[in-house]
């Protein structure tokens, strides 16, 4: 199948569930199907009230390796497998989970790699937003970059304010990826981001260092509250961040051993690496995530969401969806929470 000389729109892509299902119709049992029969049943019908070229849909098919081309036909791959099954509700329009492969299997590498990266070149560090962002409103985007731009928008890997692009939180490190791959940011500004990476999460550490220590003294242990220690400034690899207590009973051993995730977004969205699942599977009931949404950098009470034994806890909660790159944890609609209270401090427990 012949390269595309440009990346597809959103309504494209769109229609590439439809191109997959017809195919799926008219296949054999060798998964093949004739190219034209593909073609002409999907022309005949007009998808969001515009017509679309599908020849270039099935080429775009062929692009993203979801279909392979032998003679006059057409093969479905194990990759369009993959994909349909991310769209559980059978619908024209890509699911959110199609979205996210998409986003990190063709925008981030694969087949639009380049794209992303020769528009990504235009952007700049924004150490203490945590992301890279390009002012638009002061330098007009060439107009080669401009499907790039409106594809990236339309997935929601950028957003576009007062006339600055910036890289929405989640796809951060992605795009640091992605630069870093040829050298494109310097050393000395790649460091800078890894410094200002942790320089966020140490101030999410201290947040949940006062919130424990708060905690376990309201409830009398001030033995206990006196020695809560942030692990993670003397050992990088244990699995944790902070070494707690539950305060249930007196106690001068720690027993409850906390890793900290935190978020500029309110969603439940974060890595878990291998090491930290290891060790949750290790600590078992000992073990607990406080998670921190719309964390800010100088926000004086916090209200964790707080999970025990997430290893058992997370499978349990079907809203729940984890998917390994590191372990990413993140949650659908209508999870259930609930509040508690120690005096003038609060969270929710999972």
């Amino acid at each position: 199948m012949a390269r595309l000389s440009n990346i597809p729109t959103i309504e494209e892509l769109n229609s590439v569930n439809y191109v997959l299902f017809v195919a799926i119709a008219l296949c054999d049992n060798e998964n093949l199907c004739v190219t034209d029969s593909v073609k002409r049943i999907c022309s005949s019908r007009v998808l969001g009230g515009r017509p679309i070229s599908f020849t270039r849909v099935i080429e775009l098919c062929g692009q993203m390796k979801l279909l392979t081309k032998k003679g006059p036909r057409v093969a479905l791959t194990h990759l369009s497998k993959q994909f349909m099954s991310l769209n559980k509700n059978r619908s024209y329009e890509i699911s959110d989970d199609q979205r996210t492969f998409i986003i990190e299997n063709f925008i981030f590498q694969g087949a639009w790699e380049s794209h992303s990266r020769g528009f990504f070149l235009n952007f700049s560090p924004n150490y203490r937003l945590l992301t890279f962002e390009f002012s638009i409103r002061d330098n007009p985007v060439p107009k080669k970059y401009n499907p790039i731009l409106q594809l990236l928008k339309r997935l929601k890997v950028i957003e576009i304010k007062d006339g600055i692009a910036f890289v929405l939180p989640y796809y951060v490190k992605f795009v640091k990826d992605l630069l870093a791959k040829k050298d494109v940011i310097t050393e000395e500004q790649l460091k800078k981001l890894i410094e200002a990476d942790e320089e966020f999460g140490l101030l999410a550490e201290e947040a949940v260092l006062k919130f424990e220590r708060k905690r376990l003294l309201i409830l009398g242990r001030v033995p206990e509250s006196e020695l809560v220690r942030r692990i993670s400034q003397f050992d990088v690899n244990a699995g944790y961040d902070i070494a707690s207590f539950n305060g249930d009973i007196p106690s001068l051993e720690p027993d409850r051993f906390i890793e900290v995730k935190a978020s500029q977004q309110k969603a439940i969205r974060f890595y878990w690496s291998s090491n930290e699942y290891e060790k949750a599977t290790l600590l078992g009931d000992t073990y607990w995530i406080y998670f921190i949404g719309n964390f800010k950098e100088k926000q004086n009470e916090i209200t964790p969401i707080i999970i025990q034994n997430p290893v058992k806890r997370i499978p349990e909660v079907t809203e729940f969806r984890m998917r390994v790159a590191k372990y990413i944890i993140e949650v659908t609609d209508g999870l259930s929470v609930k509040p508690f209270r120690y005096e003038d401090i609060k969270g929710f427990l999972i």
